[in-house]
């Protein structure tokens, strides 16, 4: 256990969870983001992007529900870009890309719970089964049979590759795609995949994503949609047209496909360095109403400064409950500081 789990535990029992729990009281919106539900030991793919089993989804998303107000898509957009009066903290939460597990898994409890999730989806995957760069990274890195690991592009880079899941190294790869550095991604894929060579073909029956059926399944059953883009390509790397493609595409395909209003979209990573002020300028003449990034944050009642940077903190798998509450709680108490 970490450090910090080790400090939340000893924080609970001695009931300073509760004394933060109480003090959370702050006029704000909390967006709270998942990624992947399940069991990550036997994922072939990526399982850094996993947030949460079912059994914690369940016990995070009751807890929420029981302690906070947790709002709907179109009450959290009223409360950021209208101005509607609100007393305390409010809370949204969302999920994004779209995994299958989202529809097997989160949608069943969402709707056991009586609480509507966000669902950020990307729209080319609706229609055909993909493997994400992420998830294709991971695989390779983790299942080459060599020990060491060369890249030419973005530099010269060289990782050792120790036996078994290699989990470090996936996520330093990862890392390296999504850096500013590397502005061609096809040539790095290309890159990665011979560096890794050999390695066993992929799993050709992998389905990853949900489809058409199973989204319009989730729409009738109360959730609420928002884009992802089209193919999650990380738009700061992207010139003004193709901005505008993965954006207003992603929009029209899913409205489209699920018949409802698409108007909201998350950055594909999110992080600051994942969109620019092109982006920016596309979503002001278009028919979005707020994007969401994710690299931490909350967001202050009449303090946010663009409906088109809504903050989202993350939800870790293997917390334990008690850093989960400290977490959310902390962050609504003091201004936006997770634990």
């Amino acid at each position: 256990m970490s450090k910090r789990n080790q400090a939340a535990t000893l924080c609970s029992s001695l009931g300073v969870v509760r004394l933060v729990e109480m003090s959370a009281k702050r006029n704000c919106v909390a967006v709270i983001n998942y990624h992947r539900v399940g069991d990550k030991k036997s994922e072939v793919f990526d399982e850094l992007v996993y947030s949460a089993t079912a059994d914690e989804l369940e016990q995070q998303v009751s807890y929420l529900s029981k302690r906070f107000c947790v709002v709907t898509l179109d009450e959290a957009l009223d409360l950021l870009t209208r101005g509607r009066p609100f007393r305390g903290p409010a809370v949204l939460i969302t999920f994004d890309d779209g995994y299958i597990d989202h529809y097997r898994l989160a949608f069943p409890i969402m709707q056991s719970l009586r609480v509507q999730a966000t669902f950020f989806l990307i729209s080319s995957y609706l229609h055909t089964p993909v493997i994400s760069w992420w998830d294709k990274i991971a695989y390779l890195v983790r299942n080459s049979e060599r020990t060491d690991l060369r890249l030419a592009y973005p530099e010269p880079t060289e990782l050792s590759l120790p036996q078994g899941r290699r989990a470090d190294i996936i996520r330093k790869v990862i890392d390296l795609y999504k850096s500013p550095a590397t502005t061609d991604t096809q040539r790095f894929m290309d890159d990665l995949e011979r560096a890794c060579e050999p390695f066993p073909p992929m799993p050709a029956d992998a389905r990853l994503f949900i489809n058409v059926e199973e989204a319009r399944e989730m729409v009738r059953g109360g959730m609420a949609i928002g884009s992802h883009t089209r193919t999650h390509r990380i738009l700061a790397k992207l010139c003004k047209e193709e901005q505008l493609s993965e954006l207003a595409g992603s929009q029209l395909e899913l409205f489209r496909d699920l018949q409802v209003p698409i108007e909201t979209i998350a950055y594909p990573v999110g992080s600051r360095s994942a969109f620019d002020d092109i982006t920016l300028s596309v979503l002001q003449s278009s028919a979005y109403r707020a994007a969401f990034s994710f690299y931490g944050g909350l967001n202050r009642l009449n303090v946010v400064a663009t409906p088109f940077d809504v903050k989202r903190f993350a939800v870790d798998t293997g917390d334990p409950f008690s850093r989960f509450r400290l977490r959310v709680a902390g962050a609504i108490a003091t201004n936006g500081y997770i634990f």
